[in-house]
């Protein structure tokens, strides 16, 4: 039995984890001003009955030494409760990290990434937890440079699809470099091969990957889903993914209803003479408020071309559409960037402000 509280930021990663488990979920907390002492000491009566207390620090108003007079009070009377802290904006040697380490709770996991994080809460929530070994570099307090916040990511489920204008566009080496750039992140990201081109199935093979639940396969971090129908992407959507890039193929062929429901939306489109009029194409397919919303990524484009391509990509009215250019890559399992990814998806990378504290105060949000 679980009881947690989290900030919004990290809900969703703590929520899923703790129900793919298999723990059962007795009450929980989500708010990004929780003042914990006050709550352990008004509330400690009714907190009887808890295997799992998991709490993200993230959403604490509390002083350092509030925090942990509130854990100390808490484990008088239930010692036997797993106390599990989440602590994205702090690092080992951390002063309250290494007190509560001292206090017997060795179940700590430090880290903005959601993936990683999503892996230390399995840990934790085993039948065995974190072991004394495997937290000790909690133990000590050491200098420690502060982790930038700005760098966490609120975001859960966006969609972003790919679409090409003709056949062999490059749109799956697109794909395959904005999942790892997201990934780089710190992102949860899952790629989805939603057309027919099994091509998903032949980078298994060749990086000899084994499939998870015969459904899919992690590499780099990063789950893909080969040949993926509207059925079985509702599977897909049962995860706590922050973003799912969904390769559809080509233009032509693709299934355009569900490409529309994506909330970012690319077109992968070729730049030598020959390939410009399949882009040309697109601009007569759709009016004018659509065309806004796409963004168009052409190819191994010579630098000389790129200003007569932009002026060549406007909408009906004369104003220029967002138009970017991919370099040449070799290798798009290795790649750490993806072109304009800010003004992509500026809207699902923002953060929350900073919490303004004063002397003792935690370190903000």
């Amino acid at each position: 039995m679980v009881y947690y509280i989290s900030s919004t930021i990290y809900h969703q990663t703590i929520l899923s984890t703790v129900e793919e488990s298999g723990q059962l979920i007795i009450g929980q907390q989500t708010d990004n001003h929780v003042e914990f002492f006050k709550y352990i000491k008004n509330n400690i009566i009714s907190l009887s009955d808890i295997e799992f207390l998991v709490i993200d620090l993230s959403a604490l108003d509390d002083l350092d030494e509030d925090i942990l007079q509130a854990f100390k009070m808490y484990r008088t009377m239930y010692d036997e409760t797993r106390c599990i802290i989440v602590a994205p904006y702090r690092q080992a040697g951390d002063s309250l990290l290494s007190q509560l380490f001292a206090l017997g709770i060795w179940n700590i996991i430090a880290t903005n990434d959601y993936l990683e994080m999503k892996k230390g809460l399995e840990l934790c929530l085993s039948e065995k937890g974190m072991s004394f070994k495997e937290a000790l570099a909690f133990k000590d307090i050491k200098k420690t440079e502060e982790i930038d916040i700005n760098e966490v990511k609120a975001v859960s489920r966006v969609m972003i699809g790919l679409i090409g204008v003709q056949k062999r566009i490059g749109t799956t080496h697109s794909a395959v470099m904005l999942a790892g750039c997201l990934r780089k992140k710190g992102y949860m990201v899952a790629a989805v091969e939603f057309n027919p081109s099994c091509t998903f199935q032949k980078i298994r093979e060749d990086f000899g990957e084994k499939f998870h639940d015969h459904f899919y396969f992690t590499l780099n971090g990063i789950d893909y889903y080969p040949d993926i129908n509207r059925e079985s992407f509702q599977k897909v959507l049962e995860k706590s993914y922050n973003f799912i890039i969904m390769d559809f193929g080509n233009f032509q062929d693709c299934n355009m209803e569900e490409y529309h429901k994506c909330h970012v939306r690319l077109i992968c489109a070729g730049s030598k003479a020959w390939e410009l009029e399949y882009a040309a194409c697109i601009l007569q397919q759709y009016d004018d408020e659509i065309l806004k919303h796409l963004h168009f990524y052409f190819n191994f484009t010579d630098k000389n071309y790129e200003k007569p391509i932009k002026k060549q990509m406007k909408n009906s009215k004369g104003d220029s559409l967002n138009v970017h250019f991919l370099e040449y890559r070799s290798d798009p399992f290795n790649t750490e960037e993806f072109p304009a990814v800010e003004q992509l998806l500026g809207e699902y990378l923002r953060v929350s402000p900073k919490k303004k504290g004063w002397f003792g105060r935690k370190r903000g949000k």
